[in-house]
């Protein structure tokens, strides 16, 4: 559970500490005063990282020259210092140097009405999400990616610069498809984990749908070897000047019923499946490290109509600890209310 937040010159804020030892809290507001900036902030902690841009330099107040988080935690202390030149952790004051050392230590889950876009946004968006989440959760994994995205970048560069040195394009793909194959079985396994609990959760938290997943590999499954299909397409590349095939271009297609759910399901409907998703994500992670995640909800209950307000009510019954974001109180049943710590944040 977390105990205590402290910013210092975080997006808008040039100060600010807030106690946060209660199970459920409510953080009520009008627009831009910050409410949504605290739930980044929480999130920087478990993932090292913003769920809204990828510049982590954009987190730091304008015209400030860094921007620092302190965390208190039951059992840890989090602290993420982040300059012009990057960002800085520590857990307990010990300096942590590999951001895998760091991520998943707090685990924490977002939902944001943002997530619609996993739904129907770019493949691209999908992968960095996926990627995040079994990173979460395997340190082998982000370290195969990391260094799976090294190497696929020297490959590149050996293509745009039309080089004629076959070996050495071979040895570097050779080491890349090492990486791609133990990755591409990872993603498999996660996605079938995942489609597990969202199995479960049809009928039981008042959805009728059938959410599913499907992992789409740029690269066949029927190919046996990867280096021959590297090297029968070596032309392809050279003439395009980049590798055309691989994990860097998988996809990952959600169902509804199993339709595909950007072409055929409704606003409404994807902004459900996004959340079904995030809880079957708060489910695989109790299953898979015996810890609940810290649920972060923003302004989630003006998305929702009453049926899936009464189901999340019902998720929300357990034991992790949530923080919810609102403009007004209203929006939040009154069941919720009379047990949640409400903080009204005003300028």
């Amino acid at each position: 559970m977390i105990k205590n937040i402290t910013l210092k010159s975080f997006r808008r804020f040039s100060s600010f500490n807030l106690e946060t030892n209660h199970n459920l809290i409510i953080l009520c507001g009008q627009n831009a005063i910050g409410k949504t900036t605290i739930l980044e902030a929480i999130y920087a902690c478990s993932t090292g990282s913003s769920h809204k841009t990828k510049e982590i330099k954009d987190l730091i107040k304008y015209n400030d020259p860094y921007a620092k988080i302190h965390l208190n935690t039951t059992t840890n202390t989090f602290d993420v210092v982040i300059s012009q030149k990057g960002r800085k952790m520590m857990i307990n004051n010990n300096p942590i140097l590999k951001l895998s050392d760091f991520i998943g230590r707090l685990q924490a889950i977002i939902f944001s009405p943002q997530d619609i876009n996993l739904i129907n946004g770019d493949k691209g968006l999908r992968r960095s999400f996926f990627d995040l989440e079994i990173s979460l959760r395997s340190k082998e994994y982000l370290s195969m990616v990391q260094n799976f995205r090294i190497i696929l970048r020297k490959r590149n560069e050996l293509l745009k610069a039309n080089c004629e040195d076959n070996a050495l394009l071979d040895a570097i793909t050779a080491e890349m498809n090492l990486r791609q194959e133990k990755i591409m079985i990872y993603r498999r396994k996660f996605i079938a984990s995942l489609n597990e609990e969202l199995n479960k959760l049809r009928n039981s938290l008042g959805y009728d749908e059938l959410v599913s997943i499907l992992y789409k590999p740029s690269l066949n499954e029927s190919i046996v070897d990867l280096n021959k299909f590297y090297n029968n397409n070596l032309t392809q590349d050279r003439l395009n000047k980049i590798t055309n095939y691989g994990i860097h271009r998988d996809n990952y297609i959600f169902y509804l019923n199993g339709y595909e759910a950007s072409k055929y399901a409704s606003q409404g409907q994807q902004r459900s499946i996004a959340l079904l998703l995030k809880i079957a994500l708060c489910n695989l992670t109790l299953r898979t490290t015996g810890c609940k995640p810290i649920l972060l909800l923003d302004d989630v209950f003006s998305e929702l109509d009453d049926v899936r307000c009464r189901s999340l009510i019902a998720f929300l019954s357990g034991e992790n600890q949530t923080f919810i974001t609102t403009t007004t109180v209203e929006n939040i049943p009154t069941y919720l209310k009379e047990r949640a710590y409400i903080i009204n944040l005003k300028e």
